[in-house]
This record gives C-alpha cells, structure tokens and sequence, in this order.
C-alpha cells in the first residue's frame, strides 16, 4: 500500500469501474428497447476516447481517485498514468468488438427514433413509399408519441412500418427483464405453495411481470355474476 506505482493502478481501477457501473445502471430497469441500449452504449464509447484524452494530459476531471493521488505524489514522487492508457486502449478495442452489431441496424435504429425526419432514401427500401406518406401526413407531424407508442398509430394505414416498430420494440434492450423473471419465479415457487402447478406458475408469473394494471375485483365480480 505504499508503493506509489500500485495506489495509481488502484486509483485507476476505482474509477473506471465506478464508470462501467454507473452504464450498468442505465441499462437495467423495465420500458429499455434497443434504442435505448444503442444510445447509452455509444455515448460510454465516446466517454472513453474522452477519459483517454485526459490521462494522456495528466489532467483528472473525470477519476477523481487518480486526480488525488496524484496530487499527492507529485510533489514527492514522479507520479503519471501514461501507463494506464494501454487499458483505455483495450477498453475501447473491446466496447467496439462487443457492440459490432449495432452497425447493422443503424439505419433500423435511426428509423425507429426519428420517422418524421430521417431521410427517406437511408432506410430500407421496403419501406420507403409508406415512409413518404408518413412524413408528409399533417396528422402524424403534431404527434408527441415517441418509439413504439408513435407505431402503434400507424397500424390500419401503414402495415409495414407498423410490423417494423414492433419488431423493434420487441428487442429486449438488456437481459434485466430475463433477470428479474427468474427472480420473480423464485419468489412464486416458495416452500409454502406445494399446490402450485406448471400451469398456475406460469399464469402467476405473467400476471406479477406485467405492465399492465389488472382490476382483480372487476374479474371476480364478472365471474360471480355469470355463475
């Protein structure tokens, strides 16, 4: 703990998992699609080449550890972290390999986030023509509804562009839902409902991991009334 070389990989360590924590965070919760996803991933990637930037100037407004640290070896000890920027470098290298496949669906992503104004001639062919009626409806122009919520207003007059916005916002933009389903499940699946059946589990487990509000006494005051 007294070598000032090993306090600086410490520093470095801290701070950039403190990063890497703090994306983790913003890709978990419910309501995320692959926009979502898309967007938070290349902002952290153009926070990297930032965060490399400033380690090489020695200059620490975003790793306030290694900002400490070495304010308190320079005046000691020759202190730097021009070593570290081989990690960023590996950092980044990685972040590019593991996201690849965002480049393929770029245009789709950018379709999906931006109908009224993307050009028409960047997206895919197939939907192309419903596209120039849509950015020229001055219905759809006043619209507010952003992502899946918009696509779900184009449904009788435009089929394709609607399939399209549900295959998009079917994308699951992190595992969190799978994640929290398991956990769900294995709170239903307790020592104390030795009754439960596979059919049971699986009605109990859709109704605890939906959105969508389920008037429980109006069900049972119909079912009441229909015996």
């Amino acid at each position: 703990m007294r070598d000032p070389q090993f306090l600086a990989d410490l520093a470095f360590l801290t701070d950039m998992t403190q990063h890497l924590n703090e994306l983790n965070l913003k890709l978990q919760g419910r309501n995320h699609n692959i926009a979502n996803l898309y967007g938070n991933v290349n902002g952290f990637r153009n926070k990297l080449k930032l965060f490399k930037t400033s380690l090489q100037q020695d200059d620490f407004p975003f790793f306030p550890s290694c900002k400490e640290h070495y304010l308190e070896m320079k005046n000691f000890e020759e202190c730097n972290f021009l070593d570290h920027l081989k990690y960023m470098d590996e950092i980044i290298v990685e972040f590019e390999r593991r996201f690849a496949d965002f480049e393929k669906i770029e245009s789709d992503i950018a379709l999906f986030t931006q109908p009224l104004t993307i050009a028409v001639e960047t997206v895919n062919i197939d939907y192309q023509l419903e596209l120039c009626d849509l950015q020229s409806d001055p219905f759809y122009k006043g619209r507010t509804e952003t992502g899946i919520d918009f696509f779900k207003l184009l449904a009788e007059r435009f089929p394709k562009l609607t399939n399209f916005g549900q295959k998009m916002g079917s994308m699951m933009g992190s595992t969190y839902l799978c994640e929290s389903a398991y956990s769900t499940m294995k709170f239903i699946k307790s020592k104390y409902r030795s009754s439960l059946t596979d059919t049971s589990l699986k009605h109990a487990l859709r109704l605890a991991t939906t959105n969508i509000n389920v008037d429980i006494d109006r069900i049972v005051k119909d079912k009441l009334t229909k015996q």
